[in-house]
């Protein structure tokens, strides 16, 4: 939720983290989905990183309820 707090957004990120990093296919091929794993894993850290973080929080959600008022 729009909400959620920073503990509950880590755990979130970590579970994802178990479940997505690379390293977890270590020595399997992937093929084309390698890149996609490493996309996937870049943007749930870019995000975590955002929400966490007191400033980028704030700008982010400034962004959003700027993005709800021009709809």
């Amino acid at each position: 939720p729009r909400d959620a707090e920073k503990k509950d957004i880590k755990a979130g990120y970590f579970t994802l983290v178990n479940e997505l990093h690379t390293d977890r296919f270590f020595g399997k091929r992937l093929g084309t989905f390698k890149t996609k794993l490493e996309r996937i894993f870049a943007a749930a850290t870019k995000a975590e990183s955002t929400l966490t973080k007191a400033k980028l929080r704030a700008e982010y959600d400034r962004y959003l309820a700027s993005r709800e008022r021009t709809k």
